[in-house]
């Protein structure tokens, strides 16, 4: 038996409990089957099911895949952390292997990522590794800003002023402390009446976890978390699709996009703008910093 299950059974009577939450009932097996000399393992299919066992008794350890039916793997993990239990996770990684969603789980406190399929005497050696010691690091600050920016929410959301500035704060904090980019796109409706229209066009383009922040009578902006400047022409190709099946032609929009820290600059929406362009030309929008 390895030295920190000796160590553990010594100090509490018993095996190191795992939980493992896999969606595919034969990943779970081969991890019970690369664990179970040592370790007590309980395999379980989905996000609901592995919180319900986790519920009924604490582990020592929960192993989560980031796809899962039920509960997303994310949101698995933040419920988690807020049970205030301080469980440590280790998150393998396989359908979904997204940098977003890599960041995603670091950020809300998983202590070791794995990549699938991995070995036996991988899984084995990491999990003796995070059993063994390891204290987890403070980290609320950072769970908290994933939380709030980077949950795969269903639907993108509409917010108010004070919100959208808050979540330029955690989307700044994010930026600096995982070394990414994270954009605010930024659209002016030439007619004001279709603002509103406008805006749910944009919303329904977007992916879950995006904000959307209407402003004045003409102005939209959309903050895209943990989204580089490379990944803007697609998305802007997927809107433009929507505005023109919408009957929005070229010269009813202009489109801009600016980084993060540039829209934190100032405090005044209606003046702050990067330089718009009509959306005939928005292949050619690069990052601008905001004019008065």
């Amino acid at each position: 038996m390895p030295r920190d299950a000796v160590s553990h059974q010594a100090s509490t009577g018993r095996a190191p409990y795992i939980l493992v939450v896999q969606p595919d009932r034969e990943d779970g097996e081969f991890m019970r089957d690369a664990l179970k000399r040592d370790h007590e393992v309980n395999v379980v299919c989905d996000g609901f099911e592995g919180l319900s066992q986790v519920h009924a008794r604490k582990p020592d350890l929960v192993i989560l895949d980031l796809v899962l039916p039920g509960i997303p793997g994310l949101e698995v993990i933040h419920a988690l952390q807020s049970t205030g239990q301080n469980i440590p996770i280790i998150v393998t990684i396989g359908a979904d292997r997204r940098s977003g969603n890599r960041i995603r789980a670091s950020a809300m406190g998983a202590s070791k990522l794995l990549r699938k399929p991995v070995t036996a005497s991988v899984l084995a050696k990491w999990v003796k590794t995070v059993l063994e010691g390891a204290v987890l690091p403070d980290r609320t600050a950072e769970a908290d800003d994933a939380a709030a920016l980077l949950l795969d929410h269903r639907r993108p959301r509409t917010v108010d002023e004070l919100e959208f500035k808050v979540l330029l704060e955690r989307a700044q904090r994010m930026n600096e402390t995982y070394d990414q980019q994270s954009t605010v796109l930024l659209f002016q409706v030439r007619d004001v009446a279709r603002r509103d229209s406008v805006t749910k066009v944009a919303r329904d383009g977007l992916r879950g976890g995006d904000f959307v922040f209407p402003f004045r009578t003409d102005r939209l902006a959309v903050l895209l978390p943990l989204t580089e400047r490379l990944r803007i022409p697609p998305i802007l190709e997927r809107l433009g699709k929507r505005f023109e099946g919408n009957g929005y032609h070229a010269d009813q929009l202009r489109c801009g996009a600016i980084s993060v820290d540039h829209a934190l600059d100032g405090s005044d929406w209606g003046r702050r703008f990067g330089k718009l362009l009509p959306w005939s030309q928005k292949h050619e929008i690069a990052f601008n910093e905001p004019v008065d």
